[in-house]
């Protein structure tokens, strides 16, 4: 429509965009036109089925913005909780250190040294007494082998830890001979979490670095998203 000279556009205006790979038109997904955060379903190839989903970050807008302290409780500490609280310790720490690699790709992406990065930016764990250096090597060995002996821990480069779990107790053990440490799961636990607030108030009217972590965050297997998608045929 042009009354006079102005052109008044559509109110709900179609947009159609077809990607080219190899010169040839291409076509990954059919999905509703209605924006993400209605619920909808999509026709995905790659599993022959219809696929229901929903917006998993639509909960956690608000206000102020998306809110990732709530979003990362849900998706990844609630399951370090259960399983702390079920006595699973090893289970336990295993997602904890892992989920430090997970914060460090959010806010550096794939980029070497990210995992102290993150730590010695926003996270201050010396009342876990412990240095970032140290907690990486812990991380590789435990996750990988389920015990503290890394490359650098048997060249003594650094000291093997251990850890222990206590409702009151924080303090870290030295053995005076080895040098090994152990420390509290609650005292690192308590200072991931608090680098976490520090970390998510970078992101306060910053809307490309809120952008860039959604970027991320939809590359990333967690419990929203997956619960989220749902086979039709189910």
């Amino acid at each position: 429509m042009r009354p006079g000279n102005r052109l008044i556009p559509p109110a709900e205006p179609l947009v159609c965009v077809t990607p080219i790979k190899d010169g040839e038109p291409r076509i990954d997904v059919l999905t509703h036109i209605d924006p993400p955060s209605t619920q909808g379903s999509m026709v995905s190839s790659e599993f022959e089925a219809i696929i229901h989903k929903t917006d998993y970050l639509a909960k956690y807008l608000t206000a102020g913005g998306l809110s990732l302290e709530s979003l990362l409780e849900d998706d990844f500490l609630a399951a370090i909780k259960l399983l702390h609280k079920c006595k699973h310790h090893v289970s336990a720490i295993k997602l904890l250190v892992s989920f430090v690699d997970t914060l460090a790709y959010l806010e550096y992406g794939d980029a070497q040294g990210s995992f102290k990065d993150w730590l010695t930016t926003y996270a201050d764990i010396r009342p876990a007494e412990l240095t970032a250096s140290e907690l990486w090597e812990f991380r590789n060995a435990v996750v990988h082998m389920s015990n503290p002996h890394s490359r650098k821990v048997l060249a003594g480069k650094e000291p093997a830890l251990c850890f222990y779990s206590s409702a009151t107790g924080r303090r870290t053990i030295s053995d005076e001979v080895t040098g090994a440490k152990m420390f509290s799961f609650e005292a690192l636990y308590e200072s991931i979490v608090s680098g976490i607030g520090r970390w998510a108030a970078t992101y306060s009217g910053n809307l490309d670095k809120q952008l860039q972590f959604i970027q991320r965050y939809d590359e990333v297997l967690s419990e929203g998203r997956i619960c989220g998608l749902s086979r039709a045929d189910e």
